[in-house]
């Protein structure tokens, strides 16, 4: 029997793709290993995120924070705004210390109020020792003073 590139290359593939998929299908998911918080009771929280620009991403978002309501039983308020007013809107809610509790602002945004945020170092400094490290440039927008201020989106 004659075995042609292509056909190395597909065996190849398929082994490899069947020792990570099993190893992957037989373990817990990597998010449930390592910290655990336990939210008050009553807890809620409200966020502000950008508007969607595809509805996938849309629909995603709204399923996965169904999903972690389901499981910690803390109710999730998500408001949206357009890029061009998350800055603002985030700068005002943290001078003033009432609004959302977690924002998805521009990088240097944790810079402009950092005494207004809260150290989230303990998260940060396991995220990037379970995930291999943070690259330097994201890093640096999440620090100040050597403590996390926010956490790197992407």
């Amino acid at each position: 029997m004659k075995f042609t590139r292509r056909d190395v290359i597909r065996t190849t593939a398929g082994a490899a793709a069947g020792a990570l998929g099993s190893r992957f299908i037989s373990s817990p998911a990597l998010a449930q290993d390592g910290l655990k918080y336990k939210p008050e009771d009553g807890a809620k929280l409200r966020l502000l995120r950008w508007s969607p620009f595809v509805q996938g991403d849309e629909d995603q978002w709204l399923a996965n924070t169904k999903r972690f309501t389901e499981a910690t039983g803390v109710e999730v308020r998500v408001d949206k705004e357009s890029w061009e007013d998350i800055r603002p809107k985030a700068a005002v809610a943290a001078n003033v210390g009432s609004g959302p509790d977690l924002m998805f602002v521009w990088f240097d945004d944790p810079h402009q109020y950092p005494d207004k945020l809260h150290d989230v170092s303990e998260l940060g400094e396991y995220l990037g020792s379970k995930y291999g490290g943070w690259h330097e440039g994201p890093k640096q927008y999440a620090t100040r003073d050597g403590k996390f201020v926010g956490l790197p989106l992407g």
